[in-house]
């Protein structure tokens, strides 16, 4: 290539370019990450390690804990259940209440204008008496007047006598 031209790399180029060097990157990274292993561990078998197995028990103590508490949590949730149903049931006996409060309010309004009407019937009866004896007296002084004190007999009329027939 002459030295006043630029040299022209692909997009696919590019590519390749960056591919390769993310790879070679990603094996470098491997390799290192293997060789410390190696150097901490004196192998590369991570199973027989103490901590590996120290974590692998508390991860099986971890397991039962979580499927005893799912337990706990079922039975929680079914108590929650019966509660919310309970809820719901005293909910509705307090509107049943409220109800009958309500009814109980209007029966007694009604008993009270009941009990009102029976007094003004029992003082109409009252001043009802008091005038029907105040007119039995004036009847009394009328006839009284008219009439005196001790009735004489009537005179005795004699009973007609049956006509022969003929």
């Amino acid at each position: 290539m002459e030295e006043g031209q630029a040299e022209h790399i692909t997009r696919q180029q590019a590519r390749r370019w960056v591919l390769l060097g993310s790879a070679l990157s990603a094996g470098l990274s491997v390799a290192l990450t293997l060789g410390i292993l190696l150097a901490v561990n004196g192998t590369l078998n991570t199973a027989n390690h103490r901590s590996v197995l120290q974590l692998e028990q508390d991860a099986a103590a971890l397991q039962t804990d979580v499927q005893g508490l799912s337990t706990q949590v079922a039975d929680l949730d079914g108590r929650v259940q019966i509660l919310e149903g309970i809820a719901g049931k005293l909910k509705a006996l307090e509107e049943g209440l409220r109800g009958l409060q309500q009814g109980m309010s209007d029966t007694l309004g009604a008993v009270g204008g009941v009990q009102d009407r029976v007094g003004q019937i029992f003082d109409d009866l009252k001043n009802l008496t008091l005038r029907s004896e105040a007119i039995e007296s004036f009847l009394a002084g009328v006839k009284g007047f008219f009439l005196p004190a001790t009735p004489t007999p009537l005179p005795a009329t004699p009973a007609p006598t049956p006509k022969p027939a003929g």
